[in-house]
Order: structure tokens, then C-alpha cells, then sequence
């Protein structure tokens, strides 16, 4: 995961993640979200269904940012001592 949080002058923050993953599963494919189900190849071996996961998500951003309003305590506008 590769993380960036920035912050600018006036109240200003950018925070940005990249993650790159892998989600690895013995059975997602066996049950599915809707509830069907699927036969395993051999049901007393389920380790030979090891595979990706249904859920996997290899590659993710997200960013988001914030911005501290100028108006309250200890800021230029409405300042109330």
C-alpha cells in the first residue's frame, strides 16, 4: 500500500492511497453471493480449489481531501474570543 497525505496552507489536505493485493480463497467459488452454490471438483480435497477470489480486488485508489472552514475559534471570520 502506498499512502500520500499532503497538507496545504489556508486549511487545505489531499490524502491519496494506491493498494495493490492479491485475496486468495479455498470456497467463494463454491458458495456465490447469490446464494447459489456449485459442486467442488472433489469434495474431500477442498485445498485443490485454492484460487482467486470471487471478492478480489487487485488494484485500488482512493482519495480524498478536507477543508478546515475560516470561520470559528482561532480563524479569521466569526472569531469569537
Amino acid at each position: 500500500m502506498l499512502t500520500a497525505d499532503k497538507r496545504f496552507s489556508h486549511g487545505l489536505q489531499l490524502l491519496a492511497s494506491f493498494t495493490w493485493s492479491r485475496a486468495i480463497d479455498q470456497a467463494s467459488e463454491i458458495q456465490d453471493v447469490s446464494g447459489g452454490s456449485s459442486p467442488a471438483q472433489y469434495a474431500h480435497r477442498l485445498d485443490l480449489e485454492r484460487g482467486v477470489a470471487s471478492f478480489d480486488q487487485t488494484r485500488r485508489f482512493h482519495a480524498s481531501w478536507l477543508y478546515e472552514l475560516p470561520f470559528g475559534k482561532g480563524q479569521p471570520w466569526l472569531n469569537r474570543v
